[in-house]
């Protein structure tokens, strides 16, 4: 068995990954103010490093567009909630230096809220070519 271990905050990351707000979710009440917060965090984030972002099919054609050049990664996938670090992937590096990514049930804090659509992306994400470099096993 290979020995895996969970990289520390500091470490350098291949990229980011987020999650579009969609008018489903937890903000749709203020959906226009949180995705102009958004488009602020993203544009600024796209200055540093990749961005794999989630976008709910419903938004798959109005993605707005960023300045410059960049290296976004919209991958349309249902999702349930923005955070996105409650249900994806998980990344372990082994001696080697390839990450591993860990797939595993969110159950949507205890079953307070729905998170069958959540517990699906990473399935999805691992099959885009931006993740091939993941080791499978």
């Amino acid at each position: 068995m290979a020995t895996l271990r969970l990289p520390a905050e500091w470490e350098p990351q291949s990229a980011v990954l987020l999650a579009w707000p969609h008018g489903l979710g937890d903000w749709a009440d203020q959906l226009d103010s949180i995705r102009t917060e958004y488009s602020a965090f993203i544009q600024t984030l796209l200055e540093l490093q990749p961005l794999v972002l989630l976008v709910h099919p419903a938004d798959a054609d109005e993605l707005p567009g960023f300045q410059g050049p960049h290296d976004l990664h919209p991958i349309v996938v249902d999702f349930d909630d923005t955070w996105c670090r409650d249900y994806g992937p998980i990344s372990l590096l082994g001696a080697d230096r390839r990450a591993r990514a860990l797939d595993f049930i969110f159950n949507g804090w205890g079953g307070k809220y729905d998170a069958r659509n959540d517990n699906a992306v990473n399935r999805t994400l691992l099959a885009q070519a931006v993740f091939s470099s993941f080791a499978r096993e």
